[in-house]
C-alpha cells in the first residue's frame, strides 16, 4: 500500500535456500544466498530480512547479513545507491519504496552515479539519510580509514579525500550543504593539462577541513583547513 497521491509500490521478489516467516516479529527470514529483486536493483547477501508494515501489505525495513550487496539492474538507473558492506540496513518511508535511512557495517562502501560519473565513500562504517524522495542525500556519516573520490567534470577537477571521519548535512531541498573530514585530512585534486597550462597536482592536509558545498560532495564552493 502507498500514501494518497504516491506512486503505486512495484513488485518484490525474494529467494533463498530457506524462508522462514516470523508471525511475532511480523517479519520474513530468507537464509543462504538471499537475494531480492526491486524493479532497478538487487539486494544480495548470506542472509536477509525483511521487516513487514502493518497489515503485511508491503515492508519497512530490510536487513542484510553477511556479504550483503546493493546493485543496479543492469540497464536501469535505481534511486539507491550501489552500496556494499558485511551488513547492510534499510530503512524505508511508511508505505513506499523510497530508502529513508541505510546503515553499512564493515569494510563499508556506497557508490553514488550521476551524468558526471561516479562518488565513490568508504570507510569502516557509513551511514546515510535521504529526503522524502528517497534519493536526496541529507546526512552522511563515515567512520574508519575514509576516502572520498570524485571523477573530473566540466566544472572540478579529480580529487580524493581521505580523513579518519566524515560528517556531512545538508536539506531535502538543496542535497549536502557542508562537510567535515576530521583526523589528519588529506585533500588532492588533479587538474589536467590544458593548451598552454601543464598538468596540476594540488594537495593540502590538515587535522579538520570544512567543506561548503553546493547538493554534491565535488560541488565545493570553499574549502578551509584548520590546524597543522
Amino acid at each position: 500500500s502507498a500514501p494518497p497521491g504516491s506512486a503505486p509500490s512495484s513488485p518484490v521478489k525474494a529467494a533463498a535456500q530457506t524462508m522462514t516467516f516470523m508471525r511475532d516479529d511480523n517479519a520474513m527470514l530468507f537464509e543462504q544466498n538471499a537475494r531480492i529483486v526491486r524493479e532497478s536493483d538487487t539486494l544480495s547477501a548470506s542472509s536477509a530480512t525483511i521487516r513487514l508494515s502493518a497489515g503485511q501489505q508491503g515492508f519497512k525495513a530490510i536487513e542484510l547479513r553477511t556479504n550483503a550487496q546493493v546493485a543496479p539492474m543492469p540497464g536501469k538507473t535505481s534511486d539507491m545507491p550501489e552500496m556494499r558492506a558485511n551488513d547492510i540496513d534499510l530503512t524505508f518511508y511508511d508505505g513506499t519504496q523510497a530508502l529513508q535511512r541505510a546503515v553499512l557495517h564493515q569494510k563499508a562502501s556506497v557508490v553514488l552515479t550521476d551524468t558526471d560519473g561516479k562518488r565513490k565513500i568508504d570507510g569502516e562504517s557509513i551511514n546515510f539519510a535521504t529526503g522524502p524522495d528517497g534519493k536526496t542525500m541529507i546526512r552522511l556519516e563515515a567512520n574508519g580509514s575514509v576516502s572520498v573520490v570524485t571523477p573530473a567534470s566540466q566544472d572540478a577537477a579529480a580529487r580524493t579525500i581521505t580523513a579518519a571521519s566524515l560528517i556531512s548535512t545538508g536539506t531535502e531541498k538543496t542535497g549536502l550543504q557542508g562537510a567535515i573530514f576530521e583526523g589528519g585530512a588529506r585533500f588532492e585534486e588533479n587538474v589536467p593539462a590544458t593548451a598552454g597550462h601543464p598538468a596540476v597536482r594540488r594537495v593540502g592536509t590538515a587535522q579538520t577541513l570544512r567543506l561548503a558545498i553546493n547538493g554534491q560532495l565535488d560541488a565545493i564552493s570553499q574549502a578551509t583547513f584548520d590546524r597543522n
